[in-house]
């Protein structure tokens, strides 16, 4: 079992070493909270670099390093190191945070975090404006389901400022965006685990 997971380790370290001698893309960083019905709200900090780096801060910290990936949950407890098999690599992130949600298996999953305005301007979705002054508004139903994704973007910049899934007009997750910074240099120490952790293997 010590020599697979050697091996994988090795195989890890190949691949991360094959996808950073491309020039990164740049890195998003966002600041915000999600919003559910129940009333919860969780405050978030995201970073991402396309689909091989991703951190998030939350409800504890996940890091994505293609193809490795390591969970901590909200008490600084390591809970989770997993090595993507491949052969291709990368991840999604989607608005719909968890697994379990019905709407995971369906074409919402592409509705991203820092990639937003991309599933909408690839399903050639023309904004409206609104709802509030200098803002406007991409919606797109899901043919499936009728479920709606919903962008609020600033007109001047283009930045997000809110994602929502809606189910039959009512909302089932609202991403709120205090910050939406785009175009910072990648820091690689942000998608490092916290050293001194041993993780389940």
């Amino acid at each position: 079992m010590k020599r697979i997971i050697r091996l994988f380790s090795l195989l890890a370290v190949l691949a991360s070493l094959v996808a950073f001698s491309r020039p990164p893309e740049p890195m998003t960083r966002i600041v915000g909270e999600a919003v559910y019905p129940d009333g919860q709200t969780i405050p978030f900090t995201w970073w991402r670099v396309g689909f091989i780096l991703a951190r998030v801060e939350g409800m504890g910290l996940n890091i994505y390093r293609e193809p490795e990936n390591w969970t901590i949950d909200a008490e600084g407890v390591p809970r989770r190191y997993a090595v993507d098999p491949g052969p291709s690599l990368g991840f999604h992130v989607p608005v719909i945070a968890y697994e379990d949600d019905p709407d995971f298996g369906t074409e919402l999953v592409y509705f991203e975090v820092a990639m937003e305005r991309d599933f909408m301007t690839g399903r050639k979705i023309e904004p409206e404006s609104g709802p509030g002054e200098g803002q406007r508004t991409y919606r797109w139903t899901d043919p499936e389901n009728g479920k709606e994704a919903l962008l609020v973007v600033s007109a001047e910049s283009g930045l997000p400022l809110r994602a929502e899934i809606r189910d039959g007009g009512t909302a089932k997750v609202v991403l709120v965006y205090r910050e939406y910074v785009t175009g910072l240099p990648v820091d690689f120490n942000l998608f490092a685990p916290p050293e001194g952790l041993v993780f389940p293997e």
